[in-house]
C-alpha cells in the first residue's frame, strides 16, 4: 500500500466532493442520505459482481461457483478483475467522501485498511462484503435513530471494507494501488475542473 498514492487519491476526492452540492452543503440530511444511499449503491454493484461471477455459469460453460479462480480462463479472469477494480474504487471514493464531510478527516481510512491486512481473518470474499453492507446499515440506524457518533460507525465501515479489500487481493490479486489509480483516471475524465459532469450522465 502506497501512502503517497493514497494521499493523492484522498486529495482528488476532496477536490471533487467539495464542488458537488450533495456533499458541499450545510443540510445534514442531504449529506447523510447521499452517503448512505451511495454506499449501499456501490456495495450493491459489488454484490452484483459476486452474484454474476461467483455463483453463476457463463455462456462458455465456466461454473464460477465450482471452478477455482486459478482455473478460470484468462480472458474471463481479467474481465472479472477489472470489474472488481472499477466498483471497489467507487466504493472507496464514497467512503472517503463520507469521512471527509462527516468526520473532518479524523477517520484514517488508509490506516484502517492496513490494520485489516495485519489482522486478516479467515472469511470469504462474500462474507467480507456482506459484513460491510451490514456495517453501513448499522451506521444508518445508529446515527439516524440512536446517537450522532457517525465517526465510530464510519470506522466500522472502513474496517469491514478493508477486510474485503484484503480478500479481493487474496482472491484476484487486486491491489489497493490498482484500485486508486483506476478510480482517479476514471473520474479525471468524468468531471471538469468545476465539478460538472461531462459524460452526459447525471
Amino acid at each position: 500500500m502506497n501512502i503517497a498514492l493514497y494521499n493523492q487519491f484522498k486529495q482528488s476526492v476532496y477536490d471533487l466532493a467539495d464542488k458537488l452540492p450533495q456533499w458541499n452543503t450545510e443540510q445534514y440530511g442531504r449529506k447523510f442520505t447521499a452517503a448512505v444511499s451511495s454506499m449501499f449503491e456501490e456495495l450493491g454493484e459489488i454484490s452484483g459482481l459476486i452474484s454474476k461471477y461467483r455463483t453463476r455459469t457463463d455462456k462458455h460453460g465456466t461454473d464460477f461457483y465450482n471452478t477455482p479462480v486459478e482455473n478460470i480462463p484468462a480472458e474471463t479472469f481479467y474481465t472479472i478483475k477489472n470489474k472488481f477494480i472499477d466498483e471497489a474504487g467507487d466504493a472507496i471514493w464514497i467512503l472517503t467522501t463520507a469521512c471527509h464531510v462527516f468526520a473532518n478527516e479524523s477517520i484514517g481510512i488508509f490506516s484502517r485498511f492496513i490494520m485489516a491486512k495485519e489482522n486478516n481473518i479467515d472469511i470469504s470474499l462474500e462474507d467480507a462484503l456482506f459484513s460491510t453492507i451490514g456495517s453501513v446499515y448499522v451506521l444508518y440506524t445508529s446515527t439516524k435513530f440512536e446517537d450522532d457518533n457517525i465517526g465510530r460507525c464510519l470506522n466500522d465501515v472502513a474496517d469491514a471494507f478493508g477486510l474485503f479489500l484484503v480478500k479481493l487481493e487474496e482472491t484476484y490479486g487486486i491491489t489497493l494501488d490498482e484500485i486508486l489509480i483506476h478510480n482517479m483516471e476514471k473520474l479525471g475524465v468524468r468531471y471538469d475542473n468545476d465539478g460538472n459532469r461531462v459524460d452526459g450522465k447525471l
